[in-house]
């Protein structure tokens, strides 16, 4: 299969692993034309777009804003509907929260392609799936992050407030959202489209939720200074992983949206609870957490 990747080398993509047998290409500078014609020359069998702008606070120049997270992905949209090519894009957990007083600029410019994408592809379903992945953490991440913020703070020996301390949030370990990924790819070998049986929309999310007080209890007890300055992250952080969620069973779930409500599924297991309906969604997923 021939896919093209932008975003390539973010937090999250950097981590991904593609299957060897795949052909991948990347571009490393995010530009409208130059995208489309790269994509236009390699002709894909499916696009992924990780690219995002605004992740970070410092990051949210409006105009680059909107070109990136609005713009690109749009028109992106435009070139699979045309060629016939399977389109994968990468929401926000955030954009679950909508209407809540700390809904952000980057939130919305993720609301808003969101929703030109389930427009232009409503006569073509078969062609687009959306992920949102949960308060992703592990190695890579960037300041004011939480965990970084947390290592800065144990290295300077201060303390850290924190501003939502009790609410509850769904925190990924991002090697284990790299093998959900790669379950997902594989499902995608050979075929065309997009199958019925392929949620639309997939919430990436633990199990279970912890408050940010216990990560960050979790996180402290395994952060040591001198062995971040050695650059062991990677074993800190994989502590963490098994730590912060208090020894439940690392399973992933996806909540696929559909007509008949939010039917959940668990991702080794592909069986789906006959429970459906905005209440369930809100019990795993409320807005707090996602903050």
């Amino acid at each position: 299969m021939k896919i093209f990747v932008l975003g390539k080398s973010g937090f999250i993509g950097s981590h991904l692993i593609w299957d060897p047998t795949d052909r991948v290409e990347t571009c490393g500078r995010i530009d409208g034309p130059e995208v489309l014609a790269r994509i236009r020359d390699f002709k894909p069998d499916m696009i992924i777009n990780l690219a995002a702008e605004g992740v970070l606070p410092q990051n949210r120049d409006k105009a680059t804003m909107f070109e990136t997270n609005i713009r690109l992905p749009y028109e992106l949209g435009r070139y699979a509907m045309g060629a016939g090519c399977k389109y994968v894009h990468f929401g926000t957990c955030f954009e679950l929260g909508l209407g809540q007083p700390w809904i952000d600029p980057y939130t919305l410019s993720k609301v808003a392609a969101n929703g030109m994408l389930l427009e232009l592809f409503r006569d073509r379903l078969e062609l687009i799936r959306i992920i949102r992945p949960f308060n992703v953490f592990g190695p890579g991440e960037q300041m004011p992050r939480l965990l970084p913020s947390l290592r800065a703070a144990a290295r300077d020996g201060r303390a850290l407030r924190l501003s939502a301390a009790n609410s509850l949030r769904n925190f990924v370990y991002i090697k284990d959202f790299a093998r959900w990924f790669s379950a997902f790819m594989a499902r995608q070998s050979g075929s065309s489209a997009f199958t019925k049986s392929e949620p639309l929309t997939h919430h990436v999310a633990f199990e279970s939720a912890v408050t940010v007080t216990e990560f960050c209890r979790a996180a402290m007890e395994h952060l040591d200074p001198f062995e971040l300055d050695r650059g062991e992250e990677g074993a800190v952080s994989c502590h963490l992983e098994n730590h912060a969620l208090a020894a439940k069973p690392p399973r992933l779930h996806r909540l696929a949206s559909g007509a008949q409500g939010v039917a959940l599924q668990r991702d080794d297991r592909y069986r789906a609870d006959t429970q459906s309906g905005k209440g369930r969604t809100e019990q795993l997923h409320s807005g707090p957490c996602l903050k």
